[in-house]
């Protein structure tokens, strides 16, 4: 049981250490992003950069600004997500569950419709490639692609039934496969394989898709200004500012968004070029923007082919929109999506329950850890 007395007596003595003030480094990226802006030749020297190879890119200039129209019209939406429970060793076995989460939204002028489906998946030993190892990455690695797998198939049924209005399929999280890259080699490419295959049945169906990240992290406009910062610090030697490379370790890129961006607006389109993405083909490739929903700043990424589609980048961004006013600041197809993918504490003991169960029908003895079985009922 916590302590909650002296929970508040610890932190009360770590305060002036918890928040940082960030005032002063936003007035210095502020003051920096300004002279980018401003400099014609800024983004040629990006382009021509050896030492900084993974810079984002883009057209037209660093902070156009792009208003979000409003959108009444009949649209659907698909969103799914997902949540696991990794192998116990505690239990006993080493089964794991995925479960996926689909919610499909249907606005019409008259009647809209909801439908909200989940299915698990157990995953064993059985169900992977003898080149796999059965483990917390690979099962994170399977959960993205059944949420693949599952907007597909949704998305399928919709375009078949009515292509009166538009659909948009819409993921919580990001199309970069951040989450593959420090991974081994043989897992890494299998799992890329896997999504750049869905990814073109999106392409090929032209069914338009988004991910959406809240309180995004990203940090590929700061790198911007640290390659600006660092230019500066060598090419002008009467530069009186110190090095500041390590107080922007703060900063993400939503700071800097929210310098230009009012509500419903949007930045414009970049380029990834992490590393990652040198394994996507090119109509693939990840895009992302900022998008002021109202009550934060969004990071949506599209694949190329979308963002190279105007028309599309608009009908995304003023789905998203009433998305976000339908769900109080965050899109109500995710929120939904989430609610049915999570898997609580009931559900978990459930399924430990349900592998006790089957063990013991099958004559099999089921180890369970005596922290196991205590955690379950304490005596005293």
């Amino acid at each position: 049981m916590l302590d909650r007395i002296q929970l508040m007596s610890e932190l009360k003595n770590i305060s002036s250490s918890l928040f940082i003030d960030l005032k002063p480094t936003i007035s210095l990226t502020k003051k920096l992003w300004s002279e980018m802006v401003n400099d014609p030749l800024f983004q040629a020297r990006v382009k021509a950069s050896t030492s900084w190879p993974t810079l984002p890119s883009w057209q037209n200039k660093l902070d156009d600004i792009y208003q979000v129209a409003g959108y009444k019209k009949p649209y659907k939406i698909i969103a799914t997500d997902g949540s696991q429970i990794y192998p116990d060793k505690h239990q006993g076995t080493s089964c794991a569950l995925i479960n996926i989460g689909t919610v499909m939204l249907d606005y019409k002028e008259e009647i809209s419709r909801a439908q909200c489906k989940t299915k698990p998946y157990i995953m064993h030993e059985s169900n992977k490639d003898d080149t796999q190892e059965f483990c917390a990455e690979w099962i994170d690695s399977k959960r993205q692609e059944y949420e693949f797998k599952a907007g597909i198939e949704y998305c399928t049924i919709k375009q078949q039934e009515n292509m009166n209005s538009p659909l948009l399929y819409f993921l919580d999280g990001s199309l970069i496969f951040w989450h593959l890259e420090a991974k081994e080699p043989t897992l890494r490419q299998f799992f890329i394989d896997s999504y750049i295959a869905l990814l073109e049945t999106f392409y090929r169906q032209k069914i338009l898709m988004a991910g959406y990240i809240s309180l995004p992290k990203g940090k590929d406009l700061v790198n911007l200004v640290r390659f600006h910062l660092e230019e500066k610090q060598q090419l002008l030697s009467q530069y009186n500012e110190p090095n500041n490379q390590e107080q922007l370790n703060s900063i993400v890129d939503s700071h800097i968004a929210n310098f230009f961006l009012q509500p419903f607006e949007r930045t414009n389109v970049f380029k990834s070029n992490s590393n990652i993405t040198r394994y996507y083909p090119a109509h693939l490739k990840p895009y992302f923007f900022y998008l002021h929903v109202g009550s934060e700043i969004a990071r949506i990424e599209v694949p190329a082919w979308i963002a190279a589609n105007n028309t599309d980048l608009d009908l995304i961004c003023a789905i998203i929109q009433d998305q976000c006013i339908k769900g109080d600041g965050y899109p109500i197809g995710l929120a939904e999506a989430h609610e049915q993918a999570v898997v609580k504490g009931p559900d978990r003991e459930f399924f430990y329950m349900l592998l006790t169960k089957l063990g013991l029908e099958q004559e099999h003895q089921v180890t369970i850890s005596r922290k196991s079985l205590k955690k379950r009922g304490l005596g005293i």
